[in-house]
């Protein structure tokens, strides 16, 4: 089991290479999963639960939104850090206004792996690329292993954990 303590000074570049393989390993075998940003109204949001029962995902999914409300017949939460449990990735469906706020909530919780599926970073041109440098040093301060930015998520196949807000076809 990886060190979940957060770092509180920089990690040696070896260390760090080490901690952030344990954080994907950790993400691609999921059984916790944070979405961060949960909406019903969200297309993302629905095909990722729509996802889950089609690769038969043993695992958890908490949904967190500012107010917190129950969606898609589960309970939801204001924060990770009130989910209670350990949570293995978070999938962060925020805006990129709203990301750096979210990597906070996801280092208070001990998250170590989020993936950011918003757009509008280094494909959006310079001030984009700015706006990533930027998200990736604050990861990087925080202690959480970044999957993205602009990405669908991840999906191993072989575990079962579609992590993955595209539609895909039944295995």
């Amino acid at each position: 089991m990886p060190d979940t303590a957060l770092p509180t000074t920089p990690l040696p570049a070896a260390r760090l290479a080490a901690r952030k393989q344990a954080d994907l390993a950790s993400a691609v075998a999921a059984t916790t999963i944070a979405v961060v940003g949960a909406r019903e109204s969200s297309r993302w949001c629905q095909m990722f639960m729509a996802n889950l029962p089609i690769y038969r995902f043993a695992g958890r999914v908490h949904l967190v939104s500012r107010d917190g409300a129950a969606m898609f017949g589960q309970p939801g939460y204001v924060s990770c850090a009130s989910i209670g449990e350990p949570i293995d990735v978070a999938v962060l469906m925020t805006r990129p206004a709203d990301t750096q706020g979210a990597l906070a909530d996801l280092a208070s919780a001990r998250i170590r792996t989020a993936i950011v599926l918003a757009g509008g970073y280094l494909e959006s041109g310079p001030a984009g690329a700015d706006l990533e440098r930027a998200l990736v040093a604050e990861a990087d301060r925080l202690g959480v292993t970044l999957i993205g930015p602009n990405c669908l998520g991840l999906a191993n196949l072989l575990e079962r954990v579609p992590a993955w807000v595209a539609p895909v076809p039944e295995p």
